[in-house]
């Protein structure tokens, strides 16, 4: 359970959310995931978060195990914002 209160869907006016949510979703197979919910409070923080993952996931040349351990620490590191 979450002290804030997820955005899930483009409820929000601001077209700046609105860009970051299709980008989301175009990235993670049209689902808005995990911390992406809290971190559209911020969305320049969104997009920041978002094109780090993209470039990790899809430009680097991390063996599979090197990214489940990065992706690991990264969630747990985005639980204490």
């Amino acid at each position: 359970m979450t002290r804030v209160k997820e955005i899930r869907e483009t409820t929000d006016p601001s077209l700046e959310v609105h860009q970051i949510i299709d980008k989301l979703k175009e990235s993670y197979n049209g689902r808005i995931v995990g911390p992406y919910r809290v971190l559209l409070y911020k969305p320049k923080l969104a997009e920041v978060v978002c094109n780090t993952a993209d470039q990790i996931r899809k430009e680097t040349t991390l063996e599979r195990i090197e990214r489940i351990n990065y992706d690991m620490f990264y969630k747990l590191d985005l639980e204490k914002i």
